[in-house]
């Protein structure tokens, strides 16, 4: 592991680099969508919040020959062309450009030369400023933080991405010295031909296999966020997950690997010898955020933060809801909303970051995720009560029964799980919403189901 003036080396390094490269944009947006679009038959794929976004910015740019929305569901509030239904998709073979939504499963993989996305654009234009941030968990808070640090450092930085804000409505008024920061889905960097400058790599896990059928189709679209990076970008990377060839600058970060460049424990953040204390500032707790709190310290230095301007920020950014989120103790118990939570391995990491955990609510719709590992966790560390909701409840239920030495509760939604847990957790333990399983089919996302989880414990 390197030393902290090693690292503040190769970050300044990188630094140099980038202010030597940056400059105007020799075209803005709208001059660069018109470039591509004119005299050219457009379709839309996918009519949501970012293609309506792509429909409006089209709109103004214009120059088209034809326009065309293209979208499972009916579309009734445009003028153009539109087709809907199960064979929506028979329409690209129409069309000369296809602006595509992160969420579209592409049915054809012969009109991939066709396919360009929001993200491809914002890349090709601002490449320079981009902080671009991606990961099966984590992702989302890490995104926040960095751009709370570089707000309140005055750095003037624009959100954008999948944390829900399109990056054409977001863009519109960006000044070229402005730093992008993009949270990525594996979605919207699917089909991505560039990288940008900064880029990072928290995780890859099992996750949306529902869309991608394969483990190794769903990394390969997370690793298109360093695939085609440059010598000058820089990649910070869960040390784990560092990719054996790469041509840019590499930080990377881990939880139990001393090779790293940076070792995070539950309260601390380690530079070999010395370390960064910043459990008195953060209101994040457990080692998984401790690991985003170093992350975004990486990236923040490199965009030309202190590390006291950082630590300042830490003290006033408030954590995001549904994400192991503290919302009430009632009668001596402590709950916890961590609806974020769809995959095995974030649950353990609920689970060990919370003390004295005394229920644990389980369970969601079936991907075909593994669930052995949660299952050997929980066998060696026993939670008193575990309740389970369908689909995945009924699954650790068949694995754990008879062998755990805890208590298995088996319900058939979310309002009779939380009424159980309400009964059995005992004053001075925690319980905790962490499913381990996606919402869908039960709710219309993750949001909606801690919402919901909320309001069934507080009584609303």
């Amino acid at each position: 592991m390197l030393d902290c003036i090693d690292i503040w080396i190769k970050i300044t390094y990188n630094m140099v680099k980038c202010f030597k490269y940056l400059r105007m944009n020799e075209m803005n947006i709208n001059e660069y969508i018109k470039g591509i679009i004119v005299d050219k038959n457009i379709l839309i794929l996918g009519f949501g919040r970012e293609g309506r976004s792509t429909y409006n910015l089209i709109k103004k740019v214009g120059g088209y020959k034809t326009l065309g929305i293209a979208d499972q569901s009916p579309i009734n509030d445009v003028d153009e062309v539109v087709y809907t239904g199960t064979d929506y998709q028979s329409a690209i073979s129409d069309y000369d450009l296809v602006f595509k939504s992160p969420g579209v499963v592409l049915e054809n993989f012969e009109f991939r030369d066709k396919i360009i996305s929001q993200t491809d654009v914002i890349i090709e234009c601002y490449k320079q400023n981009m902080i671009g941030i991606t990961g099966t968990k984590g992702k989302s808070t890490t995104t926040s933080l960095i751009y709370h640090v570089l707000e309140k450092c005055g750095k003037s930085p624009v959100l954008m991405g999948n944390i829900g804000i399109p990056a054409f409505d977001a863009v519109q008024n960006i000044k070229d010295e402005q730093i992008i920061v993009y949270e990525l889905s594996c979605h919207q960097l699917e089909f991505a031909a560039k990288s940008p400058h900064r880029g990072v790599l928290l995780n890859i896990y099992p996750e949306h296999l529902d869309h991608y059928g394969t483990f190794e189709k769903y990394s390969a679209a997370k690793q298109n966020i360093y695939k085609n990076m440059e010598p000058d970008d820089l990649l910070v990377c869960g040390y784990e997950f560092l990719p054996e060839n790469i041509s840019a600058n590499t930080i990377t970060v881990s939880m139990n690997d001393t090779k790293s460049d940076f070792l995070v424990s539950e309260d601390r953040v380690y530079c070999r010898k010395d370390c960064v204390d910043f459990a008195p500032e953060a209101n994040l707790f457990g080692i998984h955020n401790m690991y985003n709190i170093a992350v975004a310290y990486a990236i923040c230095i490199d965009c030309g933060v202190s590390v006291e301007e950082f630590t300042q920020a830490l003290k006033t950014f408030k954590p995001l809801p549904h994400r192991l989120e503290f919302f009430a103790e009632i009668n001596g118990v402590r709950y916890f909303d961590d609806s974020i939570s769809t995959i095995p391995e974030t649950t353990i990491k609920a689970v060990t970051s919370i003390n004295d955990v005394g229920t644990l609510i389980l369970g969601g719709m079936d991907r075909g995720i593994d669930l052995d590992s949660l299952c050997d966790f929980l066998i060696e560390n026993p939670v008193e009560n575990i309740v389970l909701m369908p689909d995945t409840g009924n699954i650790i239920y068949e694995k754990l029964n008879g062998i755990y030495s805890g208590k298995l509760f088996k319900t058939k939604d979310l309002k009779e799980a939380a009424s159980v847990a309400k009964k059995v957790t005992k004053p001075g333990f925690a319980c905790i919403l962490s499913p381990a399983a996606a919402s869908y089919g039960f709710f219309k996302n993750f949001e909606e189901r801690g919402d919901c989880f909320k309001k069934l414990i507080l009584g609303d």
